[in-house]
């Protein structure tokens, strides 16, 4: 790789393969302590991001490589176009919402959902130092309008969830009061219409989610969504992936921007994981996505 030179368009990743990116991010990473508790950390090579340096499980990443997940960033980078409009559900510190602004560009519009009071306004930081930024939205989705708890661990602040993980247990927990409301009433008031793609990582909530927006999946017939698929947080697995298969061509996203088509026995591989699958998918008889 002879150009070693931030990103001029993000879209440039689309070029390049998985250790290029990922070398060319490790390259440019940059971190700053600011104070209790506080980093700045540079990602995708050029843009800001404000860090909670008591977490431990996504920060060390962000801080060290420059880069997250990358078979998820290179799908979104095939996914989003300038002027898209995205969501961004369980934004956590941003790393996805500053991409999917960036895709997007001046014309587009990204909205990062995140229910951490904590977080969503570190998350409001990072959104105000980016061009394009983002808007936030603090609270969490659900199947229903109502005050919910959040289950946040003390020292992996991306793993909260609505949910007390069974895997996880009540010690080193902090617990908060946060609104929920149905990604339908949000996007209502929040006069968003068109939605082009919708990533959502939401340790556990995904089915409630998916319950909460009937109204988005109707009036939006070309809808990309990035998810995980997490088996092991599902009160029933077999149910909610029959609803997916049902109601979308379902994906496995691999690295190298290549998709891995799903089906039942696929899913039925996955029931006994304890980790997550991360998902793309495309409604019914819309073609691969790329």
């Amino acid at each position: 790789m002879n150009n070693m030179s931030p990103f001029d368009n993000i879209s440039a990743i689309g070029k390049l393969t998985s250790y290029e990116f990922e070398s060319l991010c490790r390259y440019f990473s940059s971190y700053a302590m600011l104070g209790e508790k506080t980093g700045l950390a540079r990602v995708l090579t050029r843009y800001k991001m404000f860090v909670d340096t008591t977490d431990s499980s996504l920060v060390p990443h962000l801080v060290m490589d420059g880069f997250w997940e990358t078979p998820v960033t290179q799908s979104l980078v095939r996914l989003v176009k300038p002027g898209d409009v995205c969501v961004d559900v369980g934004a956590h510190l941003g790393y996805f919402s500053i991409l999917m602004s960036a895709l997007a560009g001046e014309e587009g519009k990204t909205l990062a959902v995140e229910p951490n009071v904590n977080i969503a306004a570190m998350l409001r930081r990072t959104a105000a130092i980016n061009h394009p930024g983002f808007v936030v939205w603090e609270g969490a989705l659900a199947n229903e309008t109502k005050e919910l708890e959040i289950h946040i661990p003390k020292s992996k602040t991306g793993d909260s969830s609505l949910l007390v993980r069974a895997d996880s247990g009540e010690e080193g927990f902090i617990h908060q009061r946060v609104l929920a409301t149905t990604m339908d009433q949000l996007l209502v008031n929040l006069d968003i219409g068109n939605v082009n793609v919708i990533k959502i990582d939401a340790e556990g909530a995904e089915p409630f989610i998916f319950e909460g927006m009937e109204e988005v999946l109707k009036k939006n017939k070309e809808l990309r969504i990035v998810m995980e698929f997490s088996p092991y947080l599902y009160r029933d697995p077999e149910a909610f992936s029959t609803y997916l298969l049902g109601r979308f061509d379902v994906y496995k996203i691999a690295s190298g921007f290549n998709l891995e088509e799903t089906d039942a026995g696929r899913f039925g591989e996955w029931s006994g994981l304890k980790s997550h699958v991360d998902l793309l998918l495309a409604p019914k008889g819309t073609g691969r996505p790329y």
